[in-house]
């Protein structure tokens, strides 16, 4: 059996193997299987005609390999995802494609109880999180906009440079260097900043709590307009960074975005990871059976 994250190349390669393949993930790694496929932005007008010639050009190389493999070709570029079982580690409210038709929605798997206890400045004002990278372009401006808010901050910046952290710190804004207990900072905050990836805006989102994104790329994009459109989240694309302390305070204000948080929270309640995980070995379970 193969069991495949986001692994197109390896879905190519083992194409009429006979083996139980599996792909799981979440929807941004297993788009619907349209023809064409979707786009990633799929909230704005896009060029058809390009769209079809480009995917085009990819199936008749894909099935070239195709060819010298002796495996059976594309008819569309969609076929690619075809498995035994596609199994989402997501809910069909956070799923990257809105409106999909089917699909075995498992539910988020990220990883809790791990890493340092989460450890926040003194004081009464509101707690924010913030997980980011040190790659983020507007990373200094993001980190300024919390330093002069009035909010206490626990920060993580994996891999960022010790002058950086020592640049900004404060009395209201603590780095940790260490990954921080995700189910300690999600307890503890009002707000949570991060890129958008699918496992912390989950566990967010699970708590109840409202989120301020920051997307670095199309999948974080995608997942920042879902749930802009969920009403969760606020988001500043890098060339926004200017008005991150606008949005912060909005995103603190509005008790919409909190509503709307623990609203989602509460329709999950109680979510168990470890049902999730039973369920995926069960399905790879039956297909080996069924092989």
């Amino acid at each position: 059996m193969l069991v495949m994250d986001h692994a197109p190349t390896a879905l190519l390669a083992t194409r009429g193997l006979g083996l139980p393949r599996v792909n799981l993930g979440d929807g941004f790694c297993i788009p619907p299987a349209t023809r064409p496929l979707p786009l990633f932005r799929w909230w704005q007008r896009g060029n058809s005609a390009r769209q079809g010639d480009s995917e085009e050009r990819v199936r008749q190389v894909a099935n070239e390999v195709l060819f010298a493999l002796g495996a059976p070709p594309l008819l569309s570029l969609s076929e690619l995802l075809d498995c035994d079982a596609s199994l989402f580690c997501s809910f069909a409210e956070l799923d990257h494609y809105p409106g999909r038709a089917g699909g075995e929605f498992i539910g988020p798997l990220f990883a809790l109880g791990q890493g340092e206890p989460a450890t926040w400045p003194a004081g009464d004002a509101p707690g924010v999180f913030a997980y980011l990278k040190p790659g983020y372009v507007a990373l200094d401006r993001a980190l300024a906009a919390l330093r002069e808010a009035p909010v206490r901050v626990l920060a993580h910046v994996p891999g960022a440079a010790r002058a950086t952290l020592t640049r900004f710190a404060s009395s209201t804004l603590c780095f940790s260097e260490a990954p921080v207990d995700i189910e300690g900072a999600r307890t503890a905050c009002d707000l949570a900043i991060c890129h958008g990836g699918h496992g912390t805006t989950a566990a967010m989102l699970l708590a109840g709590k409202p989120l301020l994104l920051l997307p670095m790329h199309s999948e974080q994009a995608m997942t920042a307009h879902r749930l802009e459109t969920l009403g969760v989240a606020l988001s500043a694309l890098p060339d926004a960074a200017g008005q991150l302390q606008r949005l912060l305070k909005r995103a603190l204000a509005e008790p919409r975005l909190g509503d709307a948080a623990r609203a989602f929270a509460a329709a999950h309640h109680p979510y168990d990871q470890a049902t999730a995980i039973a369920y995926a070995t069960d399905r790879c379970e039956s297909l080996l059976e069924a092989h």
